[in-house]
């Protein structure tokens, strides 16, 4: 990509490749949040431009960052019956009884590894 020598010293090495998958409008979209985000001033960004600041880094997060990790295979059940979670986690979500119960996957930002930054 054009922004490949730029990229090497900006990017932190895990995250290089997966902005080479990018197009070229997510690149550069990528690269205006990652440099707000270097500067540490994205909180204090006025409404009209964080709005729209946090829209790019949701669109970039569910296009490049989540991982499937599992099956969804519970059923519905009444939630009459179960108005809150049960102990083991069962019952936590209406359309499928297994999210979030125990021994199921859990979803996942990025890849486990190990890293030296923190």
């Amino acid at each position: 990509m054009a922004f490949s020598l730029f990229s090497s010293h900006f990017i932190h090495p895990q995250l290089q490749h997966i902005v080479a998958k990018m197009t070229l409008l997510d690149t550069m979209l990528f690269f205006v949040v990652h440099f707000v985000d270097k500067l540490g001033v994205w909180h204090r960004l006025p409404v009209f431009i964080g709005l729209p600041y946090l829209g790019i880094r949701r669109h970039l997060h569910q296009r490049y960052n989540l991982l499937h990790v599992g099956e969804i295979n519970g059923r519905r059940y009444n939630t009459e019956e179960f108005a809150y979670r049960t102990a083991d986690g069962t019952c936590n979500h209406p359309t499928d009884d297994t999210i979030g119960s125990q021994g199921t996957f859990v979803g996942r930002n990025m890849p486990p590894s190990t890293s030296l930054y923190g």
